[in-house]
């Protein structure tokens, strides 16, 4: 059993309330001792002393139970605010502000400054710092001690070997009774510089080959037409292609809204304009049926959520008069969604192309009437690839119809007369070894009848 004990200060209130309480009996008894004995003022002194003491205890067992109470919350906010500092991703410094010492550092503090945290507790706060800014930041600091508030900037920190390190530092004057503190959470800059540079780097990159590439890109803001589009759907509309057919003259309203944002020197080039600003100026006042129904394949690409698309066009960059080329659109997803902001269209200009492949088709035609003109048989053969090929009057001259003999370069080896294979294939080993300038060789082809006939072979081998 735990008894209660009184302080100093207790009994001297408990006697001086007996004392007080003997004084008013004597005073009664004075007065009327019949009716107030000596015995009665014993009785009510010592019942007044036992009175005080009780409440005495009362009130202090109270008192403790409070100061108890008060001891564990204070022993909860500070485990709390322990835990706060050490689990924090940034780092925490806590100055007072009348001194600039440091009272406390967190883990994430000492880890990115290089200190032990008994080593920086009772540090100033320019030890923090190079010291060629220690006077900026002790200025900066009392400050923003006088002025209160919150104060946030970039600053630079240096690290206990000596590397100056980027930080961005939040600071808040903070009361707690008759003392004032300086809070600073800082973050590490380094890792968010460093990304921003290698953006730059890719930015710079990025820019670089949309400069130099030979094909044209166009960038482009999509932007008001999706919100056109999705109106439209909000409105109830279900099938666009309907949709434009009833209300032709939407499809020219809205791709003048469609905002040029970049044209590199190629599709400046091809559209035959100086700059940007000629661009766009261009496109708005080239919009032919061919444009039209190339933004009428845009938008439904964008209607089905398509992130590409890929068509051949009469016409350029701009609608400009420059012969056929195809079109790549492609626009970025983000979070499943089209980012219209950037929409790139590559232009390859086919006008060399078409060309080439007409010049191509005038040679064949030449060389098929060449052949029939000279009625023979055409065999080829890749020695790289291995493929081959013979012609229709190669079959005929053996018997066979055009669409026999799939067998290709195959069937030419696979005919010829057991007697004439190993000089006929000699010959021709010699000639693409150089030796003789054409290949000509007479021998014996397997027909469809089953007899041999007598052919005479003439060629050259070409160098790719």
């Amino acid at each position: 059993m735990k008894l209660y004990q009184f302080s100093r200060n207790q009994w001297t209130a408990i006697a001086a309330i007996a004392a007080v309480t003997a004084l008013v009996g004597w005073a009664i008894n004075g007065v009327a001792p019949a009716y107030f004995p000596v015995g009665n003022i014993v009785f009510l002194t010592l019942a007044a002393v036992a009175a005080a003491g009780a409440m005495t205890m009362l009130t202090s067992q109270r008192l403790w139970r409070e100061l108890d109470e008060r001891n564990r919350e204070l022993q909860i906010s500070e485990e709390r605010h322990r835990l706060l500092l050490e689990q924090a991703s940034d780092a925490i410094l806590v100055y007072e502000a009348q001194t600039g010492v440091i009272v406390e550092a967190n883990r994430v503090a000492c880890e990115v400054l290089g200190w032990k945290e008994k080593e920086v507790i009772g540090q100033r706060h320019t030890v923090l710092h190079s010291a060629s800014e220690r006077d900026t930041m002790r200025r900066s600091f009392e400050a923003h001690v006088k002025r209160g508030g919150i104060v946030e900037n970039e600053i630079q920190m240096k690290h206990r070997n000596g590397e100056v390190i980027p930080m961005h530092a939040r600071s808040s004057l903070v009361t707690t009774g008759a003392r004032r503190y300086v809070q600073s959470i800082l973050r590490d800059l380094r890792p968010r510089l460093k990304a921003e540079e290698a953006l730059r780097v890719s930015e710079s990159r990025l820019r670089e080959i949309f400069e130099r590439t030979p094909v044209a890109i166009v960038e482009g803001d999509f932007t008001p037409v999706g919100r056109w589009l999705q109106e439209l759907r909000t409105a109830g509309v279900t099938d666009l292609d309907l949709y434009l057919k009833a209300n032709p003259g939407m499809l020219a309203e809205q791709y003048v809204n469609v905002r040029v944002t970049g044209a590199n020197p190629a599709a400046l080039r091809l559209s035959r304009v100086p700059d940007l600003v000629t661009y766009a100026q261009r496109r708005q006042t080239s919009i032919t049926p061919e444009v039209l129904k190339t933004f009428q394949a845009e938008l439904d690409a964008i209607w089905h959520g398509r992130s590409e698309l890929v068509c051949d066009l009469p016409h350029g960059p701009a609608g400009g008069n420059t012969g056929p080329s195809v079109m790549h659109w492609s626009v970025a997803k983000i979070d499943d969604c089209l980012d219209l902001r950037r929409v790139v269209v590559v232009y390859s200009d086919l006008s060399d192309l078409r060309a080439t492949e007409a010049r191509l088709r005038e040679v064949e035609d030449r060389w098929e009437l060449a052949v029939k003109a000279l009625n023979v048989g055409i065999y080829e053969k890749n020695f790289i690839t291995g493929d081959g090929y013979v012609s229709d009057r190669w079959k005929q001259i053996l018997g066979f119809a055009p669409d026999e003999l799939v067998g290709g370069a195959g069937e030419w080896q696979a005919r010829i007369h057991p007697d004439d294979h190993d000089r006929v294939i000699a010959q021709l080993q010699a000639h693409l070894r150089g030796e003789s300038e054409y290949y000509r060789a007479e021998y014996r082809l397997l027909c469809k009848d089953g007899q041999y006939k007598w052919v005479e072979a003439r060629g050259r081998a070409l160098l790719y």
